[in-house]
């Protein structure tokens, strides 16, 4: 009875692979053999099998033949097309559409609104800790790479045994911008990755625009058992659910490997009214899906709202390596979630066993919440706050309160009562009280100006200051 409901599971998978492919471009299928004892090797069987993760059973065919002997003969678990999986192209807002080489200090805008300097000013940089970039590729002699550890990849879009399977080099650009955000080195250069000394492992699984779920399958595995990574960034989506695909993300969850992937991006036509579709690997709960902010910390007119959004981090108007040496100036989830990779990379270099668990609760408690109150589709939590983020996971009580404090400022929810000197110098803040009506301890002046980095000799009021006297300054 039980092998008569697999051929029916079977036999159901190919009747599907013949109706439900019509709309979605794919190239040969996946298939998933029966983990049961094989009476020979398969692969000698049927010699158009490609190898995807075949410790899993997966392999891959392009004869729908080789399919319909599995299923005659008790083999397969199931097959599913081999869905191509396409990059976008970066979205650039209309004004900052052609630039190229523009000064950072107008486009690392996404540094300031992550208060991502925490990380810097405490020496945290990403040692210790490896990442995976599932992408095109790198452009490894960038300028700006040097001195940054890039470990051999591998190329997915190539057989095993072929001569090109060790060439990650990109061929379109996305990757090599993606691992810029992530790992641009201190070096005088350019720009500066959030943690540039990761160790950068370019998992290749796009020749151009063009891969393929099996690519990005191949991919996670290796990412995972092969590099040992404890980051793996996937700035890619498909439409289609695929259970191989959730399968090897699973693998990498159960690893305790940090997945985070785009939400994607609106090309053509405007938001449905019941949200955006879904895309995968982002839609997994075992991924961060990540939405995109402009520098005005509003949702990018082409990012997705919908349930796989996760948090949100800058993804406009980003400053970039560009393909072959210089810079561009880019946006899109693709840009947003290797930010949130950093994050990861930036929280496991203080706490290697970190859990999954705990940096989606992270990324939950300690972002910025924009838009609807609480969790929404647009932003998700919020916008990640990587300072605040790695100040709970070192204990620093100080610098979260000053945090708050200030983004609380900055949305208007702070009252200040303060007391000046003769020389209307500020001494002190008499209390602040938040919208939920809490109240802090009186602030002495020198921790006032640590509090809201300022210079007291050049102290401008954040809000209406009110004297000893009582009168309004």
């Amino acid at each position: 009875m039980r092998g008569g409901i697999r051929l029916w599971a079977a036999l159901a998978w190919v009747w599907l692979l013949y109706t439900g492919t019509q709309a979605a471009e794919y190239d040969g299928f996946l298939v998933k053999l029966d983990p049961g004892p094989q009476p020979y090797a398969v692969e000698t069987a049927f010699p158009n099998l490609r190898e995807v993760a075949p410790e899993q059973g997966l392999w891959q065919t392009g004869d729908l033949s080789d399919v319909e002997q599995m299923v005659e003969r008790g083999l397969l678990e199931y097959a599913e097309p081999n869905y191509r999986v396409t990059l976008d192209d970066p979205v650039e807002d209309p004004a900052l559409r052609g630039a190229r080489v523009l000064d950072v200090s107008e486009f690392g805008w996404h540094w300031s609104a992550m208060e991502a300097d925490y990380a810097w000013e405490h020496g945290i940089t990403g040692q210790g800790v490896r990442v995976g970039v599932i992408d095109s590729g790198i452009y490894a002699d960038h300028e700006d790479f040097a001195g940054v550890k890039i470990v051999p990849g591998v190329n997915y879009c190539v057989s095993e045994g072929d001569r090109r399977r060790s060439d990650t080099s990109d061929t379109l650009g996305h990757g090599t911008f993606v691992s810029g955000l992530l790992a641009a080195g201190i070096n005088g250069c350019g720009i500066a990755g959030l943690a540039p000394e990761v160790e950068l492992v370019p998992l290749k699984c796009f020749e151009g625009k063009n891969g393929s779920v099996a690519n990005v399958i191949q991919a996670i595995y290796g990412g995972v058992d092969t590099f040992h990574c404890q980051v793996l960034n996937l700035s890619l989506g498909i439409a289609q659910p695929s259970p191989s695909l959730r399968g090897a993300i699973a693998h990498a969850a159960q690893e305790q490997v940090i997945l985070t992937a785009a939400a994607g991006n609106l090309t053509a036509g405007s938001h449905g009214t019941n949200g955006d579709p879904l895309l995968y690997p982002a839609a997994y709960e075992e991924c961060i899906g990540v939405g995109a902010v402009t520098s005005a910390l509003e949702a990018a007119s082409f990012s997705y709202r919908n349930a796989s959004v996760w948090v949100c981090a800058p993804g406009s108007g980003l400053k970039g390596l560009s393909l072959y040496g210089g810079y561009a100036v880019g946006g899109g989830t693709s840009y947003a979630s290797p930010l949130i990779a950093a994050a990861a990379v930036l929280a496991r270099s203080v706490k290697p066993d970190l859990t999954i668990a705990q940096f989606q609760a992270l990324l939950r408690d300690t972002a910025r919440d924009l838009g609807a109150s609480g969790y929404d589709t647009t932003y998700g939590w919020g916008l990640v706050n990587i300072g605040q983020l790695l100040a709970v996971l070192r204990g620093d009580t100080a610098y979260q309160a000053a945090s708050r404090a200030r983004l609380m400022a900055a949305d208007g929810a702070l009252t200040f009562l303060t007391a000046y000197n003769e020389k209307g110098k500020l001494l002190y803040i008499d209390y602040v009280r938040d919208s939920g009506g809490i109240q802090t301890p009186q602030v002495q002046e020198a921790a006032l100006w640590k509090l809201f980095s300022l210079d007291p000799d050049t102290f401008t009021p954040l809000a209406p200051a009110v004297l000893l006297s009582g009168e309004t300054s």
